[in-house]
């Protein structure tokens, strides 16, 4: 056991070294699943919240939950790929914190094309506000979050209300939002590497959150923005203008922005063998 310890230690700060820079693969994120079991998180997996194979949902609690804050994270992955397995860590990580944590997998592009995976997110959220009181939960407590592309989905379920709205929601119903490096609007999702994801025929307006801040940013719940000072795929620059977009439109908004940390970085604060800020300042934002 003991040689297993060492070993993880060493792929774990080895992990460090890579996650920190913004280029690392999410890949490299699976080991910090490798901590210990906790026996007052309780897990429930693969749970449906539609009919297709990727619309289902891990739920993470703690045993003694009763009427919790309800949490949702959607991983990244360009919206081209990703797995809820990955983000093990995320959800029991959120559970220890008091808080009844979903991780929802999503259709992904380029079969699924922008607006599909924001739909998904909203039907999550609909799952997540019927079903919440069955893992003691609150219903009336229920925010949404993610890192990346999926900070870029938990941003336009509050700056576009028509996607709640299909599901019976409104932003009202949502009591925060928390977009680790989220996308903006103010980066190229047009590019190479995003070909499929953003359908041609679709104004860049309708999945610009920049665009989108000043005409329902006064509508929206209120909004954490996680930047990390070094990364390069998500610039601190362009979260900071989201802000000012947020504020212009009378939204309330609030920005942690985290020196010497990349694009990956900003994950290895929800894990057991680093410190870091980021479950910290989520945990004040939406905590109980």
């Amino acid at each position: 056991m003991g040689v297993f310890r060492a070993y993880r230690r060493i792929v774990l700060f080895g992990l460090l070294g890579a996650a920190m820079s913004a280029c690392a693969n999410e890949a490299l994120l699976f080991p910090l699943n490798w901590s210990t079991a906790d026996s007052q998180i309780v897990a429930t997996t693969d749970l449906a919240y539609d009919t297709h194979a990727r619309q289902k949902l891990d739920v993470y609690r703690p045993q003694t939950a009763h009427r919790a804050p309800v949490i949702l994270f959607w991983y990244g992955g360009s919206w081209q790929h990703g797995d809820k397995d990955y983000y093990q860590f995320v959800g029991r990580s959120l559970a220890r914190r008091g808080f009844v944590a979903i991780l929802p997998d999503y259709r992904l592009a380029p079969d699924h094309a922008f607006p599909v995976f924001v739909e998904d997110a909203a039907s999550a959220v609909r799952w997540a506000r019927d079903h919440a009181e069955d893992f003691g939960g609150d219903p009336n407590r229920i925010y949404v979050s993610g890192h990346s592309a999926g900070g870029h989905s938990a941003l336009m379920l509050a700056l576009d209300p028509q996607y709640l709205r299909t599901v019976g929601l409104a932003t009202s119903d949502v009591a925060g939002v928390v977009s680790l490096a989220g996308p903006t609007g103010l980066e190229n999702l047009r590019g190479e590497g995003l070909r499929g994801v953003f359908p041609r025929t679709i104004p860049d307006r309708a999945f610009s959150p920049i665009e989108l801040a000043p005409l329902h940013g006064a509508d929206a719940p209120a909004i954490l923005l996680m930047t990390g000072l070094d990364d390069d795929v998500i610039d601190a620059s362009s979260v900071a203008k989201l802000a000012d977009a947020i504020r212009a439109g009378g939204g309330k908004v609030t920005v942690k922005a985290y020196p010497g940390i990349g694009h990956i970085g900003l994950m290895l604060g929800f894990a057991d063998a680093f410190g870091g800020n980021t479950l910290d300042d989520m945990a004040r934002f939406a905590g109980p």
